[in-house]
């Protein structure tokens, strides 16, 4: 069983019930998630609006970015003592219950051509980055798959960038993201690398 959670704010009430201990990784679960895979960041960087200016002009608010950027370790903590709390419960009544593998995604590009937005969002990026493997998290780096697959038609009007790796991408978009998906799974589980078989 997964739990797939894409969040728009890095902290919030239903996180302090979810990785609380009356939520999922409570001290009575009888089962919890195998994976845990969270998107984190995925509003921090659209840019505030502003009718008297084009997309490629707006900036995004500081604010908000210094706001979410604060509420990173908030919520990585709290998912890390969700998840020990789940393992030691398991281990003092001596059950046969697999530990949570916690997956931590970056943001995922805005698609808007924006150059603030852009920058806010590899920043971003890095920040979770480091503090998800500071406490021994596996990160999926989403935009950096996203612009690896974008990097020479991105610009071009041809080419429909936003949603990548979302369900409505088009072909052969969804199919490449999905084999390269599955050998990442793979190598998780086996620490070998395979190549997709496409």
């Amino acid at each position: 069983m997964s739990l797939l959670y894409r969040k728009h704010t890095p902290y919030d009430e239903y996180d302090e019930w979810l990785f609380g201990t009356d939520g999922v990784w409570s001290t009575q679960a009888a089962h919890v998630p195998d994976y845990l895979i969270i998107q984190i960041g995925h509003s921090t960087c659209l840019p505030s609006s502003d009718p008297e200016k084009s997309l490629t002009e707006l900036q995004h608010s500081e604010q908000t970015f210094e706001t979410h950027v604060a509420e990173v370790d908030k919520l990585l903590d709290s998912i890390k003592t969700a998840v020990t709390r789940s393992t030691e419960q398991s281990n003092s009544q001596q059950q046969q219950q697999k530990d949570t593998t916690v997956i931590i995604s970056t943001a995922s590009r805005t698609a808007i051509g924006n150059p603030h937005a852009d920058f806010c969002t590899w920043k971003l990026n890095r920040i979770i980055a480091r503090a998800a493997h500071r406490r021994g998290f596996i990160v999926f780096e989403r935009e950096e798959i996203e612009h690896r697959l974008l990097f020479k038609t991105e610009a071009s009007e041809d080419l429909y960038s936003a949603g990548v790796l979302d369900k409505a991408a088009e072909p052969p978009m969804a199919h490449i993201v999905s084999t390269s998906l599955l050998s990442m799974l793979t190598c998780l589980n086996s620490n070998v690398i395979q190549p997709p078989s496409v």
